[in-house]
């Protein structure tokens, strides 16, 4: 009986958020949360009737159930096609499940093995290395790709601003900062533009930036705001706790 109810309760908490990613009707969450088995199932027959949606759902709660199921499937699609996507696939992998050194190890073989368009292998590269705190290196890599358009306004160009903060320049750190503060755009990296300033003792230029994205986000569009509530939400608990210590 327990174990019965641990797979609805499972079906359930995977058929919600389900329909959360994909903004469904209403109506499917009342169904889903108030007759979890029936709800669930008939929730999973609308969504998933054909046989590759039907794998792509075990697939998801395998997933769900077994963390080293993802890494486990990449591993075996690239020992069945060696290719450099499948290499970086599986490197994104090995970085989710902190294996900083495993990633490092398969990107870096890119360079060795393909020899044109890696500036996407030394983007993910920069992430990798900041992961694992070798800032230098993070630096090295940044400078190399800081011209190429895929690296304006990406997460691994905040590594590159937070990297140069700890290897002693925050001038630099600043400057890049700064190339990626655009009103109503860029939130979590203007949150970690402002994390900076506090860090560097401008607190109340901090709050000022903390402010501005806030009141940006209450304006925008509902859709857009839910895909943002993250990073708002935790701009809002920052600045309290900024205004709390301070």
């Amino acid at each position: 009986m327990g174990r019965f109810y641990f797979i609805i309760v499972l079906l359930q908490a995977y058929c919600l958020w389900h329909a959360y990613s994909n903004n469904s009707e209403r109506k499917w969450y009342y169904l889903i949360f108030f007759l979890p088995a029936i709800g669930s199932l008939f929730y999973l027959y609308k969504n998933f009737y054909s046989r590759e949606n039907v794998s792509k759902l075990t697939d998801g709660i395998q997933g769900l159930v077994d963390s080293g199921h993802e890494v486990r499937q990449l591993e075996e699609a690239l020992d069945f096609s060696d290719t450099k996507k499948n290499r970086c696939l599986l490197a994104e992998a090995y970085l989710e499940h902190e294996r900083y050194d495993d990633a490092i190890e398969l990107l870096e073989s890119c360079f060795r093995d393909f020899n044109l368009g890696n500036n996407d292998v030394t983007q993910q590269l920069v992430k990798a290395y900041y992961l694992k705190d070798d800032f230098a290196r993070t630096v090295e890599l940044a400078e190399q790709i800081s011209e190429v358009k895929e690296f304006d306004d990406s997460m691994e160009k905040v590594a590159y601003a937070w990297s140069l903060h700890h290897t002693g320049d925050d001038t630099a750190a600043e400057q890049v900062f700064s190339e990626m503060d655009g009103s109503y755009c860029n939130y979590r990296h203007r949150f970690e533009f402002a994390k900076f300033l506090n860090r560097s003792g401008r607190g109340e230029r901090a709050g000022e930036k903390l402010e501005e994205i806030l009141n940006e986000g209450s304006k925008i569009a509902k859709s857009e705001r839910r895909q943002h509530r993250s990073v708002l939400q935790e701009a809002s608990v920052y600045l309290k706790e900024m205004e709390r210590v301070g």
